[in-house]
Protein backbone atom coordinates (compact mmCIF):
# COMPACT_ATOMS: atom_id res chain seq x y z
CA UNK A 1 0.00 0.00 0.00
CA UNK A 2 3.02 2.24 1.33
CA UNK A 3 4.76 1.38 -2.33
CA UNK A 4 1.28 2.49 -4.26
CA UNK A 5 1.37 5.55 -2.59
CA UNK A 6 4.50 6.87 -3.62
CA UNK A 7 3.43 5.55 -7.49
CA UNK A 8 0.48 7.66 -7.30
CA UNK A 9 2.61 10.42 -5.85
CA UNK A 10 5.06 11.04 -8.86
CA UNK A 11 2.66 9.58 -11.00
CA UNK A 12 0.52 13.12 -10.00
CA UNK A 13 3.39 15.24 -9.88
CA UNK A 14 4.60 14.09 -13.79
CA UNK A 15 1.14 15.08 -14.77
CA UNK A 16 1.21 18.71 -12.76
CA UNK A 17 4.59 19.53 -15.31
CA UNK A 18 2.78 18.18 -18.00
CA UNK A 19 0.13 20.57 -17.65
CA UNK A 20 2.53 23.54 -16.31
CA UNK A 21 4.40 23.10 -19.42
CA UNK A 22 0.93 23.00 -21.60
CA UNK A 23 0.60 26.61 -20.64
CA UNK A 24 4.02 27.99 -21.86
CA UNK A 25 5.67 26.97 -18.88
CA UNK A 26 4.16 29.89 -16.75
CA UNK A 27 5.32 32.12 -19.16
CA UNK A 28 1.66 33.00 -21.16
CA UNK A 29 0.88 35.99 -22.69
CA UNK A 30 -1.16 38.47 -20.48
CA UNK A 31 -1.73 35.85 -17.84
CA UNK A 32 -2.51 37.48 -14.17
CA UNK A 33 1.25 38.23 -13.29
CA UNK A 34 2.66 36.81 -16.16
CA UNK A 35 5.19 39.47 -17.89
CA UNK A 36 4.08 40.34 -21.98
CA UNK A 37 7.27 39.45 -23.70
CA UNK A 38 5.70 41.69 -26.87
CA UNK A 39 4.33 38.31 -28.73
CA UNK A 40 1.51 39.24 -31.08
CA UNK A 41 -0.09 36.54 -32.81
CA UNK A 42 -0.61 33.50 -31.81
CA UNK A 43 2.41 30.91 -32.70
CA UNK A 44 5.32 33.54 -32.39
CA UNK A 45 7.73 31.91 -30.46
CA UNK A 46 7.80 33.58 -26.83
CA UNK A 47 10.78 37.13 -26.68
CA UNK A 48 10.72 37.70 -30.40
CA UNK A 49 7.25 39.73 -31.18
CA UNK A 50 6.57 41.91 -33.96
CA UNK A 51 9.77 43.34 -35.92
CA UNK A 52 10.28 46.81 -35.99
CA UNK A 53 8.28 49.39 -38.07
CA UNK A 54 10.24 50.90 -41.15
CA UNK A 55 11.57 54.36 -40.85
CA UNK A 56 9.00 57.35 -42.60
CA UNK A 57 10.59 58.30 -45.65
CA UNK A 58 12.80 61.67 -45.09
CA UNK A 59 10.24 64.46 -47.33
CA UNK A 60 11.07 65.88 -50.70
CA UNK A 61 13.03 68.98 -50.58
CA UNK A 62 11.18 72.29 -51.35
CA UNK A 63 11.80 73.70 -54.85
CA UNK A 64 13.95 76.63 -54.54
CA UNK A 65 11.96 80.06 -56.42
CA UNK A 66 12.99 80.77 -59.96
CA UNK A 67 13.35 84.15 -60.61
CA UNK A 68 13.88 84.22 -64.18
CA UNK A 69 12.84 81.82 -66.60
CA UNK A 70 15.55 81.62 -69.15
CA UNK A 71 13.58 79.83 -71.75
CA UNK A 72 10.66 82.85 -71.29
CA UNK A 73 9.63 85.03 -74.33
CA UNK A 74 7.21 87.76 -74.46
CA UNK A 75 4.94 86.54 -77.13
CA UNK A 76 1.28 88.42 -77.23
CA UNK A 77 -1.38 85.95 -75.87
CA UNK A 78 -3.72 83.83 -78.15
CA UNK A 79 -6.55 85.72 -78.31
CA UNK A 80 -9.21 84.42 -77.34
CA UNK A 81 -12.32 83.78 -79.17
CA UNK A 82 -15.43 85.98 -79.99
CA UNK A 83 -19.18 85.55 -81.38
CA UNK A 84 -21.26 87.71 -83.59
CA UNK A 85 -23.45 89.92 -82.21
CA UNK A 86 -26.87 88.83 -81.39
CA UNK A 87 -29.63 91.17 -81.81
CA UNK A 88 -31.57 93.87 -84.27
CA UNK A 89 -31.23 96.87 -85.26
CA UNK A 90 -34.02 99.27 -84.13
CA UNK A 91 -34.64 102.40 -85.70
CA UNK A 92 -35.02 105.79 -83.94
CA UNK A 93 -35.01 109.46 -83.97
CA UNK A 94 -32.98 110.83 -81.12
CA UNK A 95 -34.39 114.55 -81.33
CA UNK A 96 -37.87 115.01 -80.84
CA UNK A 97 -40.17 118.34 -78.97
CA UNK A 98 -43.94 118.60 -78.29
CA UNK A 99 -45.47 121.74 -76.83
CA UNK A 100 -44.14 120.27 -73.50
CA UNK A 101 -41.06 122.84 -74.72
CA UNK A 102 -41.99 126.39 -74.61
CA UNK A 103 -41.05 126.55 -78.35
CA UNK A 104 -42.70 123.18 -79.51
CA UNK A 105 -45.23 124.56 -82.02
CA UNK A 106 -44.70 127.37 -85.13
CA UNK A 107 -47.49 129.53 -83.24
CA UNK A 108 -46.23 129.47 -79.87
CA UNK A 109 -42.91 130.31 -80.67
CA UNK A 110 -43.89 133.04 -82.88
CA UNK A 111 -45.89 134.59 -80.16
CA UNK A 112 -43.30 134.21 -77.28
CA UNK A 113 -46.44 131.48 -75.72
CA UNK A 114 -49.10 133.81 -76.36
CA UNK A 115 -50.21 130.96 -78.68
CA UNK A 116 -51.71 127.92 -78.33
CA UNK A 117 -49.89 124.93 -79.69
CA UNK A 118 -50.31 122.25 -81.60
CA UNK A 119 -47.85 119.64 -81.02
CA UNK A 120 -49.16 116.82 -78.91
CA UNK A 121 -46.84 114.21 -77.69
CA UNK A 122 -49.56 111.85 -79.46
CA UNK A 123 -48.96 114.12 -83.20
CA UNK A 124 -45.38 113.21 -83.05
CA UNK A 125 -45.54 109.68 -81.54
CA UNK A 126 -47.80 108.81 -84.53
CA UNK A 127 -45.22 110.54 -87.12
CA UNK A 128 -42.93 108.37 -85.78
CA UNK A 129 -45.03 105.01 -86.24
CA UNK A 130 -45.49 106.31 -89.96
CA UNK A 131 -41.92 106.27 -90.55
CA UNK A 132 -41.38 103.07 -89.30
CA UNK A 133 -39.62 103.91 -85.98
CA UNK A 134 -39.32 101.41 -83.38
CA UNK A 135 -38.65 103.47 -80.24
CA UNK A 136 -38.74 106.77 -79.61
CA UNK A 137 -37.70 109.39 -76.53
CA UNK A 138 -39.21 112.63 -76.24
CA UNK A 139 -36.35 115.34 -76.02
CA UNK A 140 -38.44 118.23 -74.57
CA UNK A 141 -36.37 121.54 -72.81
CA UNK A 142 -35.51 121.21 -69.13
CA UNK A 143 -38.21 119.54 -68.40
CA UNK A 144 -40.49 115.59 -67.55
CA UNK A 145 -43.65 116.45 -67.68
CA UNK A 146 -44.23 114.74 -71.20
CA UNK A 147 -44.03 111.78 -69.55
CA UNK A 148 -47.36 112.26 -66.90
CA UNK A 149 -49.16 113.51 -70.45
CA UNK A 150 -51.69 110.52 -70.54
CA UNK A 151 -51.13 110.79 -74.36
CA UNK A 152 -47.79 109.85 -73.32
CA UNK A 153 -47.89 105.97 -74.95
CA UNK A 154 -48.42 103.90 -77.96
CA UNK A 155 -49.04 100.18 -78.66
CA UNK A 156 -46.71 100.57 -81.78
CA UNK A 157 -43.40 101.32 -80.51
CA UNK A 158 -41.12 102.13 -77.16
CA UNK A 159 -41.56 104.68 -75.56
CA UNK A 160 -38.15 106.00 -73.37
CA UNK A 161 -37.63 108.61 -71.39
CA UNK A 162 -35.96 111.46 -72.47
CA UNK A 163 -34.94 115.25 -72.07
CA UNK A 164 -33.06 118.24 -73.81
CA UNK A 165 -31.02 119.18 -71.01
CA UNK A 166 -29.91 122.32 -69.73
CA UNK A 167 -29.69 126.36 -71.43
CA UNK A 168 -26.33 125.60 -73.45
CA UNK A 169 -24.38 123.99 -74.41
CA UNK A 170 -27.84 121.49 -75.02
CA UNK A 171 -27.83 118.11 -74.39
CA UNK A 172 -30.70 114.86 -74.83
CA UNK A 173 -30.58 112.41 -72.13
CA UNK A 174 -32.32 109.39 -72.65
CA UNK A 175 -33.33 106.96 -69.58
CA UNK A 176 -33.09 109.31 -66.66
CA UNK A 177 -35.22 108.85 -63.68
CA UNK A 178 -35.70 112.72 -63.41
CA UNK A 179 -34.75 115.65 -65.12
CA UNK A 180 -31.19 116.73 -65.03
CA UNK A 181 -29.54 119.08 -62.61
CA UNK A 182 -28.07 122.40 -64.77
CA UNK A 183 -24.69 122.04 -62.55
CA UNK A 184 -23.73 125.24 -60.80
CA UNK A 185 -21.57 127.27 -62.27
CA UNK A 186 -19.12 128.63 -58.99
CA UNK A 187 -17.19 131.54 -58.93
CA UNK A 188 -13.97 129.48 -59.77
CA UNK A 189 -13.06 126.66 -62.15
CA UNK A 190 -13.61 125.83 -65.90
CA UNK A 191 -17.01 127.07 -68.08
CA UNK A 192 -17.50 123.55 -68.66
CA UNK A 193 -17.83 122.52 -65.16
CA UNK A 194 -21.85 122.70 -64.44
CA UNK A 195 -22.25 120.88 -67.79
CA UNK A 196 -19.89 118.02 -65.94
CA UNK A 197 -21.89 118.35 -63.17
CA UNK A 198 -24.87 117.50 -65.77
CA UNK A 199 -23.27 114.77 -67.23
CA UNK A 200 -22.83 113.24 -63.64
CA UNK A 201 -26.40 113.70 -62.69
CA UNK A 202 -27.55 111.55 -65.60
CA UNK A 203 -25.11 108.85 -65.29
CA UNK A 204 -26.11 108.54 -61.88
CA UNK A 205 -29.55 108.25 -62.77
CA UNK A 206 -28.16 105.05 -65.14
CA UNK A 207 -29.27 107.65 -68.11
CA UNK A 208 -27.22 108.21 -71.53
CA UNK A 209 -26.15 111.40 -72.44
CA UNK A 210 -25.74 112.89 -75.97
CA UNK A 211 -24.16 116.17 -77.03
CA UNK A 212 -26.60 118.00 -79.21
CA UNK A 213 -25.84 119.95 -82.50
CA UNK A 214 -22.25 120.30 -81.57
CA UNK A 215 -21.53 122.47 -84.59
CA UNK A 216 -23.78 125.45 -82.23
CA UNK A 217 -23.44 124.56 -78.86
CA UNK A 218 -19.90 122.88 -78.37
CA UNK A 219 -18.00 125.29 -81.00
CA UNK A 220 -17.31 128.68 -80.67
CA UNK A 221 -18.09 131.18 -84.11
CA UNK A 222 -15.05 130.20 -86.03
CA UNK A 223 -16.06 126.29 -85.58
CA UNK A 224 -13.33 125.38 -82.85
CA UNK A 225 -14.73 123.23 -80.33
CA UNK A 226 -15.47 125.70 -77.23
CA UNK A 227 -14.45 124.98 -73.02
CA UNK A 228 -17.80 122.74 -73.17
CA UNK A 229 -16.17 119.78 -75.02
CA UNK A 230 -13.58 119.19 -72.70
CA UNK A 231 -16.52 117.21 -71.57
CA UNK A 232 -15.25 113.86 -69.70
CA UNK A 233 -17.88 110.57 -70.67
CA UNK A 234 -20.22 111.78 -72.97
CA UNK A 235 -22.06 108.50 -74.54
CA UNK A 236 -23.41 110.01 -77.86
CA UNK A 237 -22.39 113.28 -80.63
CA UNK A 238 -25.41 114.32 -82.79
CA UNK A 239 -23.55 114.30 -85.95
CA UNK A 240 -25.91 114.70 -88.17
CA UNK A 241 -29.04 116.98 -86.84
CA UNK A 242 -30.76 118.35 -90.44
CA UNK A 243 -31.52 121.73 -88.88
CA UNK A 244 -27.49 122.39 -88.34
CA UNK A 245 -24.06 121.89 -90.85
CA UNK A 246 -24.01 118.17 -90.89
CA UNK A 247 -19.96 118.31 -92.22
CA UNK A 248 -18.99 120.65 -88.96
CA UNK A 249 -20.92 118.20 -86.45
CA UNK A 250 -19.03 115.44 -88.21
CA UNK A 251 -15.73 117.48 -88.15
CA UNK A 252 -16.42 118.31 -84.30
CA UNK A 253 -17.24 114.53 -83.63
CA UNK A 254 -13.48 113.87 -84.96
CA UNK A 255 -11.73 116.05 -82.82
CA UNK A 256 -13.17 114.81 -80.15
CA UNK A 257 -12.26 111.24 -81.03
CA UNK A 258 -8.71 112.12 -82.39
CA UNK A 259 -8.39 113.45 -78.68
CA UNK A 260 -9.11 109.50 -77.33
CA UNK A 261 -12.49 110.25 -76.38
CA UNK A 262 -15.08 107.51 -77.48
CA UNK A 263 -18.14 108.32 -78.24
CA UNK A 264 -21.33 106.52 -81.03
CA UNK A 265 -23.07 109.24 -83.34
CA UNK A 266 -26.58 109.59 -83.81
CA UNK A 267 -28.82 111.38 -86.35
CA UNK A 268 -32.55 113.32 -85.71
CA UNK A 269 -34.82 115.87 -87.21
CA UNK A 270 -34.89 117.88 -83.67
CA UNK A 271 -38.33 118.69 -84.84
CA UNK A 272 -40.61 121.21 -83.31
CA UNK A 273 -43.32 121.92 -85.89
CA UNK A 274 -45.73 119.57 -87.80
CA UNK A 275 -45.86 122.27 -90.11
CA UNK A 276 -42.18 120.93 -91.46
CA UNK A 277 -43.13 117.15 -90.81
CA UNK A 278 -42.70 117.08 -94.57
CA UNK A 279 -38.76 116.82 -95.16
CA UNK A 280 -37.94 117.99 -91.52
CA UNK A 281 -40.28 115.92 -89.24
CA UNK A 282 -39.57 112.84 -86.87
CA UNK A 283 -37.68 110.15 -88.94
CA UNK A 284 -36.29 111.87 -91.54
CA UNK A 285 -33.10 110.53 -90.78
CA UNK A 286 -32.67 107.74 -88.77
CA UNK A 287 -30.06 106.54 -85.84
CA UNK A 288 -30.50 102.58 -86.03
CA UNK A 289 -29.17 100.78 -82.47
CA UNK A 290 -28.16 97.42 -82.03
CA UNK A 291 -29.88 95.93 -79.06
CA UNK A 292 -30.23 92.54 -77.61
CA UNK A 293 -33.85 92.44 -77.36
CA UNK A 294 -36.59 95.52 -77.45
CA UNK A 295 -36.54 96.82 -74.20
CA UNK A 296 -35.66 100.34 -72.40
CA UNK A 297 -32.51 98.90 -70.57
CA UNK A 298 -31.13 96.95 -73.61
CA UNK A 299 -31.69 99.52 -76.13
CA UNK A 300 -29.58 102.67 -73.01
CA UNK A 301 -27.03 99.84 -73.15
CA UNK A 302 -26.60 99.44 -76.79
CA UNK A 303 -26.52 103.83 -77.05
CA UNK A 304 -24.12 104.15 -74.33
CA UNK A 305 -21.54 101.30 -76.18
CA UNK A 306 -22.48 103.36 -79.09
CA UNK A 307 -23.79 100.39 -81.33
CA UNK A 308 -25.40 102.50 -83.88
CA UNK A 309 -25.17 103.14 -87.57
CA UNK A 310 -27.15 106.62 -89.25
CA UNK A 311 -28.64 106.88 -92.78
CA UNK A 312 -31.72 108.42 -94.21
CA UNK A 313 -34.97 108.24 -93.24
CA UNK A 314 -37.83 106.43 -96.14
CA UNK A 315 -38.58 103.37 -97.28
CA UNK A 316 -35.88 103.69 -100.14
CA UNK A 317 -33.17 104.98 -98.48
CA UNK A 318 -30.20 103.09 -98.12
CA UNK A 319 -29.60 101.11 -94.79
CA UNK A 320 -25.57 100.43 -94.56
CA UNK A 321 -24.18 97.75 -91.29
CA UNK A 322 -20.61 98.29 -90.38
CA UNK A 323 -19.00 94.79 -88.84
CA UNK A 324 -15.92 94.11 -88.45
CA UNK A 325 -13.64 90.64 -87.93
CA UNK A 326 -10.16 91.81 -86.18
CA UNK A 327 -9.24 88.08 -85.55
CA UNK A 328 -9.20 86.99 -89.43
CA UNK A 329 -11.39 83.69 -88.27
CA UNK A 330 -14.24 84.70 -90.08
CA UNK A 331 -16.81 85.49 -87.24
CA UNK A 332 -17.34 89.44 -87.48
CA UNK A 333 -17.76 89.78 -83.53
CA UNK A 334 -17.67 94.11 -83.27
CA UNK A 335 -19.99 96.62 -84.07
CA UNK A 336 -19.27 100.08 -84.34
CA UNK A 337 -18.25 101.87 -81.16
CA UNK A 338 -16.87 98.20 -79.83
CA UNK A 339 -12.83 98.81 -79.08
CA UNK A 340 -11.45 95.31 -80.47
CA UNK A 341 -7.63 94.87 -80.28
CA UNK A 342 -5.63 92.83 -83.16
CA UNK A 343 -2.78 90.61 -83.10
CA UNK A 344 0.00 92.43 -83.86
CA UNK A 345 1.41 91.83 -87.36
CA UNK A 346 -2.28 90.62 -88.35
CA UNK A 347 -4.70 93.22 -90.48
CA UNK A 348 -8.26 93.00 -89.18
CA UNK A 349 -10.85 93.00 -91.61
CA UNK A 350 -13.98 95.56 -91.90
CA UNK A 351 -16.93 95.21 -93.70
CA UNK A 352 -20.11 95.51 -94.62
CA UNK A 353 -21.36 91.47 -95.05
CA UNK A 354 -24.95 92.25 -93.54
CA UNK A 355 -26.08 95.26 -95.73
CA UNK A 356 -29.15 95.09 -97.31
CA UNK A 357 -29.85 98.32 -99.03
CA UNK A 358 -33.54 99.70 -100.29
CA UNK A 359 -34.19 100.90 -103.22
CA UNK A 360 -30.48 100.94 -105.30
CA UNK A 361 -29.80 104.54 -106.45
CA UNK A 362 -32.62 105.94 -104.97
CA UNK A 363 -31.70 106.96 -101.36
CA UNK A 364 -29.27 109.85 -100.83
CA UNK A 365 -27.02 109.45 -97.67
CA UNK A 366 -25.95 106.76 -95.15
CA UNK A 367 -22.58 106.42 -93.09
CA UNK A 368 -21.73 104.17 -90.33
CA UNK A 369 -19.02 104.83 -88.03
CA UNK A 370 -16.21 103.04 -86.38
CA UNK A 371 -14.92 105.97 -84.03
CA UNK A 372 -14.10 103.60 -80.98
CA UNK A 373 -11.92 100.59 -83.68
CA UNK A 374 -8.45 100.34 -81.60
CA UNK A 375 -6.97 98.22 -84.71
CA UNK A 376 -2.83 97.11 -84.03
Amino acid sequence: MEQGSGINRWLGLGLLLLALAGCGGGGGSGGAGQPDDGGGDPGTPPGQGNPDPEPEPEPEPEPEPVYFDPEWRNEPLPAAPLEAPRGQWLATDTHVHTDHSSDGSMWRQASDDALPGNVAAADQIGQAVRQDLDFLALTDHRTYDQHWDPLWTSGDLLLIPGEEANGRPHANVFGAVDTILDGMDGAEGAEHRPTQQSLWDAHGQGAVWQSNHPDRDWSDDDGTPNDHASLIGGDLIEVWNIAQDKDAQLAYAESRWNLGLETGVTASSDNHFRELWLGFGPGTVKTHVFAPVVTERAILGALRRGHTVLSQGGALAPFLTLEADAQGDGVFEALPGDAVMAPAGQPAGAGAPSAAVRGAGQGRWAFGHLPAFLLR
